[in-house]
């Protein structure tokens, strides 16, 4: 398996185009103007559905500011962090294999192929409010976070990926439910919004007969709360996390079938909740730490029209990841 940059995720996905209890949609329009373009149409819909929780995964990872608990300790300390989130069993849709056929029923049978990829991110946190002191500890410290997304500008022979702007900056806050001192954990409560930078796609479908799908505005956003414990022991600190994630995706594209013409603009959409546990580590060195998380996500009940694998449920199927990376802040 092999790690993919940001890009040749969002490349791939482009090529076809609550505690217990979660929740899902998925929607498409697909107009019937002949059985093979509405194949293409209901393949593109389906795999932006497929790809909906491991593109949001990447994006939302697991603790909004890698390796803390509780707050800050109000201003002017900060944190800020370069992470890379990745899933070592990824499923992809296998491209290669796929075709558009004059038969969409009963369903067609989409091969995967199991792969690592993540994506990078920038999250910071600005302390706001150091809280109120208890002696002991203290409650009710007020942090603002803030997380950038990059995508770049890529023209690659079968692809091409432009977003409107390379750069989507997301937003949240965390607050102290207490936070400790070297004998006590700190514990904290996160809400964070992040995005994708709405980004216009094209790729070949490679199976006979081919075509070309393009993808435009494409539109993931992702929710997260969060809540962690964190505790320091001389270098060495430890933390983990629960929380959920909502990933919400929208796009509109098209699809051109080798011999056939193309379908009218199509809109497509997939929404999904999914629980999120993690634990990690970091080494503490003076302003710097290095960091490392292992999580899970599961939950959903997403629907395709094709099958994956074999499987209409393998969308919903719980996925681990890692995130790594560097922190500086005081």
């Amino acid at each position: 398996m092999r790690f993919v940059r940001p890009v040749a995720i969002l490349s791939t996905f482009a090529a076809l185009a609550g505690a217990s209890q979660v929740s899902a949609q998925s929607s498409n329009s697909c107009a019937p103007v002949s059985l093979t373009l509405q194949d293409a149409c209901f393949k593109g819909a389906d795999i932006l559905t497929f790809m909906t929780p491991q593109l949001g995964n990447g994006l939302a990872g697991g603790n909004t500011t890698p390796g803390q608990g509780g707050s800050l300790g109000g201003f002017p300390h900060f944190a800020i962090a370069l992470r890379a989130t990745g899933a070592p069993d990824a499923n992809l849709p296998d491209f290669n294999t796929i075709s558009f056929r004059a038969s969409p029923s009963p369903a067609d049978n989409i091969a995967l192929k199991q792969q690592a990829f993540g994506l990078g991110a920038v999250d910071a946190a600005l302390g706001i409010f150091s809280g109120i002191n208890l002696g002991v500890g203290s409650i009710g410290g007020v942090d603002a976070l803030v997380s950038v997304s990059y995508v770049p500008e890529v023209n690659s022979g079968s692809f091409s990926v432009k977003p409107d702007n390379p750069i989507s900056i997301g937003y949240g806050a965390r607050v102290a439910l207490f936070d400790g001192t070297a004998l006590l954990p700190s514990i904290g409560a996160s809400y964070l919004m992040r995005s994708l930078p709405k980004t216009t796609l094209a790729a070949t479908a490679s199976g006979a007969p081919g075509g070309n799908v393009t993808i435009s505005g494409l539109d993931l956003k992702t929710t997260s709360w969060r809540i962690t414990a964190s505790q320091t022991l001389l270098i060495l600190g430890l933390n983990g996390g629960y929380g959920q994630d909502t990933y919400d995706a929208s796009s509109g594209f098209s699809a051109t079938v080798t011999g056939l013409g193309s379908t009218g603009p199509q809109t497509a959409a997939a929404k999904v909740t999914r629980t999120n546990w993690f634990v990690g580590a970091t080494m503490n060195l003076l302003i710097l730490k290095i960091f490392g998380e292992y999580g899970q996500v599961s939950g959903g009940d997403l629907a395709t029209i094709n099958n994956f694998a074999g499987s209409k449920t393998s969308v919903n199927d719980q996925k681990n990841y890692f995130s790594a990376g560097v922190r500086i802040g005081f």
